[in-house]
């Protein structure tokens, strides 16, 4: 895995309120010192937070984990699941080969998003979010995700996706 292993990955979204999210690295023994720590530029690693370029674009909730669901051979290393900020109450589902990216994102379809509240005939779904420790092998493809809807009265449903893998 090259150098990922040397760093701790931390993603959040620009103070411009564009739900863009940016990337920057750190080696673990350092996280207290700001000073250590590296921005994604768009193609290389810099130490001006300023040089940041967006890894995913208007994107609301969500979590990027470090994973072999594809296949132990696989190039892409890396996965994403959360929604975005256009509140469509879709579930988005991205990998990469890298933490950097690019992603490739596509839409989560046949979620069996039963509504728990009959009081409201379509409930906002959104915070999705992945549970990659929820099996004990994930390389058998199996995913939980859990989302909230409702609002603050709803609740939290989760769903176990089956990908497709290859050995």
């Amino acid at each position: 895995m090259g150098d990922d292993s040397r760093y701790i990955y931390l993603y959040g979204h620009t103070p411009d309120n564009s739900k863009s999210v940016v990337l920057a690295r750190v080696p673990p023994r350092s996280a207290i010192h700001k000073e250590r720590y590296e921005y994604w530029s768009g193609s290389s690693w810099s130490s001006r937070m300023s040089d940041s370029k967006p890894v995913l674009t208007t994107m609301q909730h969500g979590q990027i984990f470090q994973t072999d669901m594809f296949g132990r051979d696989s190039p892409w290393r890396y996965a994403f699941i959360g929604c975005n900020s256009w509140a469509d109450s879709k579930a988005r589902f991205g990998r990469a080969m890298h933490p950097q990216g690019p992603w490739d994102i596509h839409e989560v379809t046949g979620l069996r998003t039963y509504a728990m509240q009959t009081f409201d005939p379509s409930p906002f779904r959104y915070c999705f979010y992945p549970h990659p420790w929820a099996f004990h092998i994930e390389r058998n493809g199996d995913l939980m995700i859990t989302w909230s809807e409702g609002g603050m009265r709803g609740g939290v449903l989760a769903e176990l996706l089956r990908f497709e893998t290859v050995a």
